[in-house]
C-alpha cells in the first residue's frame, strides 16, 4: 500500500491511494486540529471519504485532521 501527501495539505490538494494496481485519487476538503477525544470524523458518510488523523508534535492532546472526498 501507498500513500502519497503533500506535506502541507490545503483544500484543493490531492491525495493518491495506490494498491498494487488499484489507484483511487481524493480531494482534500478540510484540513483542521482536533482534540484527540474528537471521534465524530470518523463516523459512516453517504461519500466516498478518506479520514486522516495524526498526532501533532509537542501537543499530545491534539491531533491534525484531514478530510477528503474521493475525485470521480
Amino acid at each position: 500500500m501507498n500513500l502519497i501527501i503533500p506535506k502541507k495539505l490545503k483544500k484543493g490538494d490531492e491525495i493518491k491511494y495506490k494498491h498494487n494496481e488499484f489507484e483511487k485519487i481524493y480531494e482534500v476538503e478540510k484540513c483542521r486540529i482536533i482534540k484527540a477525544t474528537q471521534v465524530e470524523y470518523l463516523e459512516e458518510s453517504e461519500e466516498n471519504m478518506l479520514t486522516l488523523i495524526t498526532y501533532i508534535e509537542n501537543y499530545s492532546q491534539y491531533r491534525w485532521c484531514i478530510l477528503a472526498a474521493e475525485k470521480i
